[in-house]
């Protein structure tokens, strides 16, 4: 994405032309941005291995300490609910399960039926088959909201 403005360029005056005037050695340091500023951001950029636009942008900006990273910020994976309820489990959520599923007995424990009852349930709800009470599984079974 790039900035509407770029931080500075040709026949700009103020503060920024003076501070890249500055960061690239450029004498006198007038605050106008005329030839010789040009080229001394040209000659910066290419150094860069950059297009020399000589436009204080993007990259350019960025290098000399003046703008943001223009590169986009990774996103980070979303670390995935834990499961409301797995094998091995026992309690309050596992009786929640077996009650809605139809299990008998109604133990508590989440064993061998209380998986195939799982699985069977994920087959015919075309969720993926896992045996594991996930956040789609649960919500699916309406014990909780989405």
């Amino acid at each position: 994405m790039r900035s509407a403005r770029p931080y500075a360029r040709l026949n700009d005056t103020g503060v920024h032309v003076r501070i890249v005037q500055t960061k690239l050695g450029v004498r006198p340091v007038s605050g106008f941005f005329g030839a010789k500023t040009l080229a001394a951001v040209k000659a910066y950029q290419q150094r860069l291995g950059l297009r020399p636009t000589g436009v204080v942008e993007g990259w350019t900006a960025y290098r000399l300490g003046v703008g943001p990273n223009p590169s986009p910020k990774p996103v980070k994976p979303v670390a995935p609910a834990p499961p409301y309820a797995k094998p091995g489990d026992s309690g309050a959520r596992v009786v929640a399960v077996q009650s809605r599923l139809g299990v008998k007995p109604v133990s508590g424990f989440y064993g061998t039926r209380t998986t195939a009852a799982v699985r069977a349930y994920q087959a015919h709800a075309h969720l993926p088959v896992t045996g594991i009470v996930d956040h789609t599984t649960a919500v699916r079974l309406g014990l909780v909201r989405s």
